[in-house]
C-alpha cells in the first residue's frame, strides 16, 4: 500500500478466498478464515488506505455491530472498528472492554493481554499498551505475535 500498489492489493482481496488449484491447501479456500473479525478489520484498513472509504466504512460497520468471546484474540475489533467510524461511544465502549478484560479471572492469559494492551493503545494510553503488546509478543501463539506486532506497527504510524 505504501508503494502504491493498491490495484494489486485490492485485486488481490478480491480472489484470496477462492481455490487456487496450485497451491494443495487452498483446496476449500480460505473463505472461513476471511470471516474472523481481525481479517474484516485489516481489509477495511486496506480499503480506507487504498482510498475506498465506502467500502472500509461498510466493512467496519458491520464488524462494530459484532462481539467476539473475551478470550478470543478478536474480542477488541468491534472496538476498534467502533473507533475508526468515530462512533461517539467508541471510547466508553473502549474503557469498559479493557475493565472487563482486567476484571477476566483469565486475565494472564496471551489473549487477554494482547487484548488489553491493543485497546489501551486505543485509548490513547500508549506506555501501557506498548508494554502489554511487547509481553504477549513472547507468547508462543504465532497469531497472537502477528496481531501484536501488526498492532505495535499502527501505532508507531500515528
Amino acid at each position: 500500500l505504501h508503494a502504491g500498489k493498491c490495484g494489486e492489493a485490492v485485486a488481490g482481496l478480491e480472489t484470496l478466498g477462492d481455490e487456487n488449484t496450485n497451491v494443495p491447501f487452498t483446496l476449500y479456500g480460505f473463505g472461513a478464515f476471511m470471516k474472523s473479525a481481525h481479517f474484516q478489520y485489516y481489509l477495511g484498513v486496506v480499503e480506507s488506505a487504498c482510498g475506498d472509504e465506502k467500502a472500509a466504512h461498510k466493512r467496519w460497520r458491520k464488524l462494530s455491530k459484532s462481539s467476539e468471546p473475551i478470550d478470543s484474540a478478536d474480542y477488541i475489533f468491534p472496538y476498534l472498528a467502533a473507533k475508526k467510524l468515530g462512533e461517539t461511544d467508541a471510547q466508553t465502549k473502549i474503557d469498559a472492554a479493557v475493565e472487563a478484560l482486567k476484571a477476566s479471572p483469565d486475565n494472564s492469559r496471551a489473549s487477554v493481554v494482547f487484548a488489553q494492551g491493543a485497546l489501551l493503545m486505543a485509548a490513547g494510553k500508549s506506555d501501557e499498551g506498548d508494554a502489554l503488546l511487547r509481553k504477549s509478543l513472547q507468547d508462543g501463539d504465532s497469531l497472537l505475535q502477528y496481531l501484536s506486532l501488526t498492532e505495535l506497527v499502527e501505532a508507531s504510524r500515528k
